[in-house]
């Protein structure tokens, strides 16, 4: 594994759902924003995400997740 030493790795679970971060990630996405709040409209700014699949996803809101008591992640598309 490329960067073990670097990057922290950690299991969280939101609404049942389960997760697993990566703190050398530089952004964060997710298909719902119902675990969201704190959210800005940016539809009509035309972002686009490129997927390493070649397909492209827009990005409609941006804000921010709580995935524990004491770890909040920000600016999730």
């Amino acid at each position: 594994m490329a960067g073990t030493s670097l990057f922290k790795a950690f299991n969280a679970s939101v609404n049942g759902q389960k997760w697993i971060g990566n703190s050398g990630a530089n952004q964060h996405m997710i298909a719902s924003e119902s675990l969201l709040h704190d959210t800005v409209d940016v539809s009509k700014l035309e972002l686009l995400v490129s997927h390493p699949n070649g397909i492209s996803a827009k990005i409609d809101k941006i804000g921010n997740m709580n995935l524990s008591s004491s770890l909040t992640l920000f600016y999730v598309f």
